[in-house]
């Protein structure tokens, strides 16, 4: 991940974890220009479960003001992150997390 997540002025995405609990990590998602989302900064823990990859991480949105803002409709002010990818909303099957094909990059 390292050499492969966008870091731009307009939008990046930067991804932490302690050396110690590699299976914890803490994500930032700068908002791109020109979308609704633009300058933000968005928050995420995320966590790999022992059955990982099997299963998708689990992922809680931190950036929710206090548990009063809604970003959109699969980012909810408790910090539920709503996305078939990790399992969390019914999507088509070529949406759902694979361990073939789906990986936390």
């Amino acid at each position: 991940m390292y050499n492969n997540l966008p870091v731009y002025p307009s939008n990046s995405i930067f991804v932490a974890y302690d050396n110690r609990r590699l299976d914890v990590m803490k994500a930032v998602i700068i908002g791109a220009e020109d979308t609704p989302y633009a300058n933000g900064i968005f928050v995420f823990d995320i966590l790999l479960e022992e059955n990982y990859p099997l299963t998708p991480p689990k992922v809680n949105l931190m950036t929710t003001g206090g548990g009063n803002l809604r970003f959109n409709p699969n980012l909810y002010e408790t910090g539920y992150v709503c996305l078939s990818l990790l399992g969390t909303w019914r999507g088509n099957a070529t949406e759902n997390w694979s361990p073939a094909t789906s990986s936390i990059y």
